[in-house]
C-alpha cells in the first residue's frame, strides 16, 4: 500500500511539476522559519539559566518612544542600579557590565579587551570567578 502511495505522489508531482515545486519550496521555507524561530526563542529564554539563582536574575531594558519611532535597548542609565537598590527593598544587588571596546590590557605577551564591571554586594558563588578578583584578573588558566 505504501508503494502505491509513493507511485501516486510521484505521478502527481510529475504531472503538476510547477505547482508541486511551489508547494514543496513553501513547505521547506515554512519549516525552516519555524525551526529558526524556535531556536531563537529557546536561546532568549535560556539567558542566565546556568546560574544557581537564575530565578532571581533580571535584565533591564529601556524602551524609548519618539514621535516617529520606538525602540528597545538592553541598556539602563548609570545611576539606575544604585537607585533601584535604594528604592526597592526586594532588590538585593545589581551588576552592570560596561563594554569598553577601546580599552586594551596587556599582560606579558597576551592582550585582553576591556569590560568594566560594576557590582554592589554581588556575592553569588556561581559568578565569583577569576575576573572578580583584581589580583587574578589578567591571569589565564
Amino acid at each position: 500500500m505504501l508503494k502505491n502511495l509513493f507511485k501516486t505522489a510521484i505521478r502527481h508531482i510529475l504531472k503538476h511539476f510547477g505547482y508541486s515545486i511551489l508547494n514543496i519550496l513553501g513547505l521547506t521555507l515554512g519549516i525552516t522559519s519555524a525551526l529558526f524561530l524556535i531556536i531563537y526563542v529557546a536561546d532568549e529564554v535560556s539567558y542566565d539559566r546556568s546560574h544557581e539563582k537564575a530565578d532571581r536574575i533580571y535584565r533591564v531594558s529601556s524602551t524609548i518612544k519618539e514621535p516617529d519611532d520606538q525602540f528597545t535597548w538592553i541598556v539602563a542609565q548609570i545611576p539606575f542600579g544604585p537607585q533601584v537598590v535604594h528604592d526597592y527593598p526586594e532588590v538585593e544587588s545589581f551588576v552592570r557590565f560596561i563594554p569598553m571596546p577601546r580599552a586594551l590590557y596587556k599582560y606579558e605577551d597576551k592582550e585582553y579587551k576591556g569590560v568594566k564591571i560594576n557590582y554592589d554586594n554581588f556575592s553569588y558563588k556561581a559568578y565569583q570567578a577569576t575576573i572578580m578578583n583584581p589580583a587574578n584578573a589578567l591571569k589565564t588558566e
